[in-house]
């Protein structure tokens, strides 16, 4: 007999993929299930056939300014200083945030990628999911939506859409997470316990990279 977190996520896996990230399977005492869920063949499958929606460019000339001030979001707020300092980080230097993936106003429930980061050196542009340092977001969300964001968007138009980007590029995608936050705290619980965790199975399954950033803004790749 199923447990009623059971129930939940067979109810949840059943709908369409590219919107599992938004899932309340993914909450704090059901992720766990949802990832062992997800691990399953068939259901990686899903993720893997997610629709890529045809947009013919990405970047919308953001300056680095917000149109309102006063805002308080936190997330907003780190994306804007981590592209205006231009610095060198890991995955490469902020090129761009908030990239639109919407086609026309349809595609409806389509977010946005959080950051867009470049490595000159070694031609790989990063496709990054931000959480804010307070988030009680579960890991497993965040991997998620940057797995399904990278599916949606067209790789060639999105390096056409940047002039500096060599179109030989690798893609690469990536969560970014601050030092002790719950998404932090979770990562280092699947990392102490490789061999049995769903989570971590999943994210080396889906070939995400997971970055720390400390609260000065230097960051760590977690390997």
């Amino acid at each position: 007999m199923r447990t009623k977190i059971e129930e939940i996520v067979q109810s949840e896996i059943s709908k369409e993929a590219k919107f599992w990230y938004k899932s309340p399977a993914c909450s704090k005492t059901r992720e766990n299930t949802f990832a062992k869920e997800i691990l399953k063949e068939k259901n990686l499958k899903k993720l893997d056939e997610i629709i890529q929606i045809n947009r013919e460019n990405y970047n919308v000339n953001h300056t680095g300014k917000t149109k309102n001030e006063s805002s308080n979001r936190l997330e907003e707020r780190i994306a804007l200083d981590l592209f205006n300092r231009k610095d060198h980080l890991s995955f490469g230097e902020i090129i761009d945030y908030q990239i639109p993936l919407k086609s026309k106003q349809t595609d409806k429930g389509i977010g946005k990628i959080d950051l867009l980061a470049y490595d000159r050196s070694k031609k790989v542009l990063t496709l990054l999911e931000l959480k804010r340092p307070d988030s009680e977001e579960t890991l497993l969300r965040a991997l998620l939506e940057i797995y399904t964001y990278s599916k949606i968007v067209c790789d060639k138009k999105l390096k056409n859409s940047y002039a500096d980007v060599d179109p030989n590029s690798n893609i690469e995608k990536a969560v970014l997470i601050f030092k002790d936050s719950y998404a932090y705290r979770e990562y280092e619980k699947a990392c102490a316990d490789k061999e049995n965790s769903n989570l971590y199975n999943l994210i080396k399954k889906l070939n995400v990279k997971i970055y720390c950033l400390n609260f000065g803004f230097t960051v760590t790749e977690y390997k």
